[in-house]
C-alpha cells in the first residue's frame, strides 16, 4: 500500500514523519496506545488503516530496529507488535465474511458460520467432531475443485480472524448439491467433493493479506523464530 491508498490528510500526516525516525517512533506509539481509546466505528477504520499502511509502506520503513524502539526495548516488542496487528485486524464480521466472498462474487446475504457434526477421520481413527462450517447458501457458477480449494483457503483466514479453531477448516457449497472441502491441519491432509469428483488435497497455503505477513517477518526478524501462522 502506498501513501496515494490512504486519504489526502491521513497521507500527508504519514508522508511528513517518512524522513524522521523519532517522528516515526511517536506515530507508531500514538497509534498502539489508541487501542485503548478508539470506540467510533469511523475512527476504528481510520486506524485499522493506517496500521496497515505502516506495516507494509516501504518508505516508512519500519523494521525490527524501528519496531523495537518504538517498543521501548527488546523486551517490549511482543506486546506492542501484538496492540499494532490486532489494531490492523478486520473490525467487523461482515469484513471477514468479505474476504473470502468478494473476488468471486457471492453475496454476503447467501452465507453463514454453521456449527455442525460431522465425521472427523484422523490419526487412524474416525470420531465426531463439531465443526464451524463455512456455508455458502447460494450456487457458485463454475464450481470446480480448484475453485473449492481457493474458497477453502480464503475461509481459513476468514476462521483465524474470526477466532473459531483453525486446525479443521471446512467450507460447505450448499447451492450446489453435495459439495464440500475441508483441510485438517493435524492430518496435513484434505478433500474436495463436488458431486462424484473428489480430489485429494495434499497442501494448503492461506492467502494472508500482506500487513499479516509482515507482522510474522517482524516476530521472526525479532525473535530469531516466528509462531507463524498455522496452514489453515
Amino acid at each position: 500500500m502506498n501513501t496515494p491508498d490512504l486519504d489526502n490528510e491521513t497521507g500527508e500526516a504519514v508522508r511528513r514523519v517518512l524522513s524522521d525516525a523519532g517522528a516515526r517512533v511517536t506515530t507508531l506509539r500514538g497509534l498502539v496506545a489508541s487501542l485503548n481509546y478508539a470506540v467510533e466505528d469511523d475512527t476504528m477504520v481510520a486506524l485499522r488503516d493506517t496500521a496497515r499502511h505502516l506495516l507494509t509502506d516501504p518508505e516508512f520503513g519500519l523494521d525490527a530496529a524501528l519496531l523495537s524502539e518504538a517498543a521501548g526495548g527488546d523486551t517490549m516488542w511482543p506486546g506492542f507488535l501484538g496492540a499494532l496487528s490486532q489494531i490492523a485486524e478486520p473490525i467487523t464480521a461482515g469484513e471477514i465474511v468479505e474476504y473470502v466472498l468478494a473476488p468471486y462474487g457471492i453475496p454476503r446475504s447467501s452465507v453463514e458460520w454453521r456449527t455442525e457434526q460431522i465425521r472427523r477421520v484422523g490419526r487412524g481413527k474416525t470420531s465426531g467432531y463439531q465443526s464451524t462450517t463455512f456455508v455458502i447458501g447460494t450456487p457458485v457458477e463454475g464450481l470446480s475443485a480448484q475453485l473449492a480449494h481457493e474458497v477453502l483457503k480464503r475461509v481459513a483466514v476468514a476462521a483465524y480472524f474470526a477466532r473459531h479453531n483453525t486446525t479443521y477448516i471446512r467450507a460447505r457449497f450448499e447451492g450446489n448439491g453435495k459439495a464440500v472441502a475441508y483441510w485438517d491441519e493435524d492430518t496435513q491432509s484434505g478433500l474436495v467433493m463436488i458431486n462424484d469428483e473428489i480430489e485429494d488435497l495434499t497442501s494448503f497455503d492461506p492467502p494472508w493479506p500482506d500487513w499479516s505477513v509482515r507482522v510474522d517477518e517482524l516476530e521472526s526478524e525479532l525473535s530469531g523464530f516466528g509462531h507463524g501462522k498455522q496452514s489453515a
